[in-house]
């Protein structure tokens, strides 16, 4: 029973994280997925999160309330870890493309049920790891806490992410019970998802205002608000809180039991019924009428309407590539809501050059070209054979990549620019700027995908969850966001006028779009061209 369970955790890990081979009749032909590259971006990723950590640690200390801090971070990985697995619990181990192999093998359900889920951990675990670990670093630096600090925090770490992977499996299965009764299950589906996220975001905002409600209120007293709210909500958080900073012994043992224990159960439980639960996720067979059509659509528009089904069939795939523009929504309400213009003239200008930036990170994670290549699968070869030039199937999927953002951006652009009364050129950089960032993303993720490209998954989890050019898609986004708006928000209070800071900005962004364009132009067909299946 234990090697069976080790051996298919190993294949289901291996899988996920699996680096490809060469085909050894042709040495060239190499599944192009680094598993070195994708390390270097979770090194990338790390740094950023710890220089972020280590900003708002110190403005904590300023305060003296760093107390907060490690349970405030260890509640941010639980909410991601909840986000991101509803989204892919259902790929992986409801309705994997593997059961039917899986299920004929002499091996029981709970076996199958617990080395998924046991997958699902090792991944978020990743996440939880570069997040939670320099926290403890600079906690340790700044205040020089305990020994028994160290035991407890690196012990719950890693049960952080488990019981939230366990809420999210079985919010995953409500909503494929609920979308199999429907004919377009996917997209039900979909639009489940697409109503949790926003309520979970919209829950979030809540508990954040009412803790900073009062205008004078300290960053470290609102987070301790939040905290204090939440763990009311979701006691684990409060179990997490009391163990490390005040020692407790017990309230750490029940934080480690109540996981284990709620892994077992939910194991035993859908190993059980594992195969009945995953024929009841199945779409409900519903007769279709099929019909020719009437006209051509053009070959850019048939291109383009492929790319957007598969986008719409996979809950999986879907949120994972477009979770940017719900953030970007999100910010937009946000921004909206609090009208910074009506502080003063003074505050609009401020928040006029961080609002582009602001716009522009969250549409750099739109990042569906970053995966458009490695989606195609086993049908790569069938389009490379088609009678269309490779460039027009790459203008496609940056058509459709554009076709999701500027709408999005240009409604919460304008939406943002009116509500707060910027001026012309804030008004003009919340646009510009943002469709410069998401037009550049799309080209960037889709050149790295055109040099690291996987076909052999058997699950979109492989591609949307362990895709090397959407981390460093994603990762590029941030970076040259959030740096320049540091660098704009210093010449501001140097004393440079705001309509040359946004003026020079928004011609960066448009001249950085254009070597992009450049770049496609002069590598995209010849990198495709290059592709092997």
């Amino acid at each position: 029973m234990k090697r069976n369970f080790w051996n298919l955790y190993k294949a289901q890990l291996s899988m996920m994280l699996w680096a490809g081979k060469k085909n050894p009749k042709n040495k060239k032909r190499v599944k192009a997925r680094s598993a070195s590259g994708t390390i270097v971006a979770w090194v990338i990723a790390g740094v950023l999160i710890a220089l972020y950590e280590y900003i708002f640690m110190s403005m904590l200390y300023v305060e003296g309330n760093t107390a907060v801090f490690p349970p405030l971070v260890a509640m941010f990985a639980m909410f991601l870890t909840l986000l991101t697995s509803v989204s892919y619990a259902k790929a992986l181990l409801f309705e994997a493309k593997d059961h039917d192999m899986l299920f004929a093998l002499p091996i029981p359900g709970r076996t199958i049920v617990a080395a998924k889920l046991l997958t699902m951990y090792t991944l978020d675990s990743i996440l939880n790891i570069v997040m939670l670990v320099p926290c403890a670093i600079f906690y340790g630096i700044f205040e020089r806490p305990h020994i028994s600090f160290y035991i407890y925090y690196f012990i719950l770490m890693l049960f952080v992410s488990l019981i939230p992977i366990l809420i999210a499996s079985i919010i995953s299965a409500l909503m494929s019970i609920i979308a199999s009764h429907f004919r377009h299950a996917q997209f039900v589906t979909v639009i489940l998802y697409v109503i949790f996220l926003c309520g979970v975001m919209g829950f979030s905002m809540t508990v954040g205002s009412s803790a900073g409600g009062n205008e004078d209120v300290l960053v470290g007293a609102m987070f301790e608000g939040m905290l204090s709210g939440l763990s009311s909500i979701y006691p684990p958080l409060a179990w997490f809180k009391e163990a490390t900073m005040e020692g407790s012994l017990s309230s750490a043992l029940l934080f480690v039991g109540v996981s284990l224990l709620a892994f077992s159960i939910v194991a035993l439980v859908f190993g059980k019924f594992y195969g009945k639960i995953h024929e009841l996720f199945r779409p409900r067979a519903v007769r279709r009428k099929y019909k020719s059509s009437e006209k051509s659509s053009g070959i850019m528009l048939a291109l383009m309407k492929k790319d957007m089904k598969r986008l719409f069939s996979s809950a999986t795939i879907f949120m994972n590539q477009l979770i940017g523009l719900l953030m970007l929504v999100v910010f937009a309400v946000m921004f909206s809501i609090q009208n910074f213009g009506a502080e003063g003239e003074e505050v609009a200008e401020l928040f006029s050059i961080m609002f582009p930036f602001i716009f522009a990170m969250a549409a750099a994670m739109v990042n569906d070209t970053s995966t458009s290549i490695s989606l195609e699968g086993k049908t790569f070869p069938l389009l490379k054979s088609l009678p269309v030039l490779p460039k027009e199937i790459l203008r496609s999927k940056l058509y459709l990549h554009m076709a999701f953002c500027a709408p999005v951006i240009l409604v919460c652009g304008i939406a943002v620019s009116i509500v707060n009364g910027l001026p012309i050129i804030g008004a003009i950089a919340t646009v510009v700027i943002p469709l410069c960032y998401a037009y550049s993303a799309g080209v960037v993720g889709l050149l790295i995908n055109l040099k690291k490209y996987k076909f052999d998954w058997t699950s979109e989890v492989t591609i949307a969850k362990n895709n090397l050019p959407m981390v460093l898609t994603m990762l590029g986004g941030m970076v040259l966001s959030i740096e320049p708006m540091v660098i704009a928000l210093g010449l501001y209070f140097a004393g440079l006028p705001l309509a040359a800071i946004l003026g020079a900005c928004t011609a960066l962004a448009v001249i950085f779009a254009v070597v992009m364009t450049l770049l496609m132009n002069a590598l995209g067909e010849k990198w495709f061209l290059k592709i092997e299946y």
